[in-house]
């Protein structure tokens, strides 16, 4: 599979390898997020300069990404997650051993048949699709576990095109009356 983005190829693998380390945010989102989280990068976890995962502090949760490219402790990162990723717990309960938890209020709710989808915003953004068997009313306070096979970091960027690429254009004056009044 080929992935571009604007007519630039930005990753070709294995349908697995793009959507489990998907190669930027571009890749993630075309390929499938909850949602984003803000948070702050810290050490990177696990063993050996080949670790590929980094601790993330997100509105005051201690989470765990695949670190999508070069991120230093201390640098603002964008963790965009998957909505298979996540589930609700009650609001304090524990997350459990395979996943930590971000704290938020349930915003809406729609029955799927199997359960329900919720969407849950917190201080450091919003998930759509956290998936839960039992219905969480809107205004709930809830916890939602994020798997950390299911994030991926990224450094923050600014949200505009390359501050490089913004060229002035200059428009012809145009006057009341005549033909030019036309265009």
């Amino acid at each position: 599979v080929v992935v571009l983005d604007r007519g630039r190829i930005v990753q070709e693998g294995t349908p697995e390898d793009i959507y489990h380390r998907p190669a930027t945010p571009f890749v993630a989102r075309f390929t499938g997020i909850a949602g984003e989280l803000a948070g702050t990068a810290g050490a990177r976890v696990g063993a050996g300069a080949g670790a590929d995962r980094v601790s993330v502090e997100v509105a005051g949760a201690a989470l765990s990404a695949r670190a999508a490219d070069r991120i230093d402790p201390g640098q603002a990162v964008r963790l965009l997650v998957r909505p298979a990723a996540t589930g609700i717990v009650g609001a304090g309960a524990p997350a459990g051993a395979a996943a930590a938890a971000v704290t938020g209020t349930v915003v809406d709710v729609a029955y799927r048949g199997r359960g329900y989808d919720h969407v849950v915003t917190s201080p450091a953004g919003t998930l759509a699709a956290v998936f839960s068997p039992h219905r969480w009313e809107r205004g709930s306070a809830v916890s939602v576990t994020v798997d950390p096979a299911g994030c991926s970091a990224y450094p923050e960027q600014v949200h505009n095109r390359r501050v490089g690429e913004v060229t002035a254009v200059r428009m012809p004056a145009v006057t009341h009356g005549g033909p030019e009044a036309d265009r």
